[in-house]
């Protein structure tokens, strides 16, 4: 409670609602609260700051609050941050690359093996960004059934290091417009 008054300039006597998830034999395996726009969300391994929605000013925030963060917790270890957006393929949509991610004409070869596809499929790439030399962008092209998603994730390596460690919290909103080039890039009408 004192760390979210702290990041987010909140009354002492501020009221948090948290949400509990169900977990194994009633037990929550974890909780998260809603301040200000954004889903705070802290596991013993990581801590994720989450916009309710796609918005510039909320995307603005979470870079505010993450740096907060930081400066509040300098000591706590960081090995690796890493920025996540999803896009799910509507219907009238198509990945721009022409591929068959049904695995269906591998089926013989996996019959050879004993196996079959399942109703999953991914492929992945990873890249480096132009100007900016500690991130790897990872997007993967994802089918689960019938639907389809375009996932992006910037994966910043900053082994504690202060200067990769604020120069990866600076850079949500900035990731976040970029995925808009990407998805605009790689998601196109069908028949387009």
């Amino acid at each position: 409670m004192w760390l979210a008054q702290k990041i987010f300039d909140l009354p002492q006597d501020a009221q948090l609602p948290l949400e509990l998830s169900g977990g194994i034999l009633g037990i929550p395996t974890y909780f998260r609260a809603q301040i200000k726009g954004l889903y705070i969300i802290p596991t013993a391994e990581k801590f994720i700051i989450n916009p309710s929605k796609e918005e510039d000013g909320l995307f603005e925030l979470a870079d505010i609050a993450v740096s907060k963060l930081y400066d509040i917790l300098p000591h706590t270890p960081i090995l690796a941050l890493g920025h996540n957006f999803s896009y799910e393929i509507e219907g009238d949509e198509a990945f721009f690359l022409d591929f068959d991610l049904s695995a269906s004409q591998w089926e013989k070869n996996y019959k050879n093996i004993g196996a079959s596809p399942a109703p999953e499929a991914l492929i992945q790439h990873s890249l480096n960004i132009s100007g900016d030399p500690f991130v790897i962008l990872h997007i993967s092209f994802k089918v689960i059934g019938e639907k389809k998603f375009l996932n992006m994730n910037y994966h910043y390596q900053v082994d504690n290091d202060s200067y990769k460690i604020k120069n990866a919290l600076s850079k949500f909103h900035q990731n976040y417009k970029h995925t808009k080039l990407i998805s605009t890039t790689l998601i196109k009408e069908k028949g387009a």
